[in-house]
């Protein structure tokens, strides 16, 4: 393992750790804001070399894309989870179903976010054997072994906070599931931008979570019916490479 990979895999495990505390009440919003922005990564991004895959290559291959870190045009950084990290009250948590997908031994998405109460179900779309391994910190918070092609397992997801996954069959499958507390939150999309829509008018403080470069936040002012701008930079400094 590079000195690089090794800074990012402590990097992920110390983020996957963070759990939030904030209740949080449905309330009617009228007359709501806009909180948008992008986040993007200052200078070079590192190039991350691809993953090695040493177990059944029929299926997985030889190597695959490291998703870890994905920076596109304009430095635009994909797979950021960007959310209000201090809201009360506002509109309903709306609890859709999810899916957590392995194919070809990669996890898809490889990083999602649903609300805190969600029943998310994981397929086995591969005819290999994966244990897909999901942990809030030192928490397991499901562990299953899944040998039969499109298996699938539903769990509710009943406590906040950002879980790590793992397949403990192949080592190099990695991914992410933003547990939230409330229902303002997005991921950002192949150019890093984010919008979260019906904001209530007020001051919030605005966070953007990266599996590998950690957190960045910023205070926001809302406006009835108004957009406020929240951009985020990302840099090899914030995960100490």
């Amino acid at each position: 393992m590079t000195k690089i990979m090794k800074v990012l895999a402590t990097a992920a495990t110390l983020v996957s750790a963070v759990a939030f505390g904030q209740s949080y009440t449905t309330s009617a919003v009228a007359n709501g804001g806009t909180v948008s922005g992008k986040v993007t990564f200052q200078g070079t991004p590192p190039q991350l070399a691809p993953e090695k895959r040493n177990k059944d290559p029929k299926v997985c291959g030889t190597t695959g894309p490291n998703q870890t870190l994905i920076v596109g045009a304009g430095n635009g950084i994909k797979n950021v989870i960007v959310y209000l990290k201090d809201i009360k009250s506002g509109k309903k948590m709306e609890l859709k179903p999810a899916t957590l997908d392995q194919k070809k031994c990669s996890y898809d998405p490889h990083v999602q976010a649903v609300p805190v109460g969600t029943t998310m179900t994981v397929v086995n779309s591969d005819t290999v054997l994966h244990n897909v391994h999901a942990s809030l910190g030192a928490s397991t918070v499901f562990n299953y072994a899944m040998p039969i092609h499109n298996q699938k397992i539903p769990k509710k997801l009943v406590k906040a906070g950002f879980v790590k996954i793992k397949c403990d069959v192949h080592g190099w499958m990695n991914g992410a599931i933003g547990v939230m507390p409330n229902p303002y939150f997005a991921v950002t999309g192949d150019d890093g931008s984010f919008a979260i829509s019906d904001v209530p008018a007020g001051s919030y403080t605005v966070e953007a979570w990266q599996e590998t470069l950690g957190t960045k936040t910023q205070q926001v002012n809302v406006s009835g019916g108004g957009t406020a701008t929240a951009d985020f930079q990302f840099s090899k400094g914030s995960a100490s490479l």
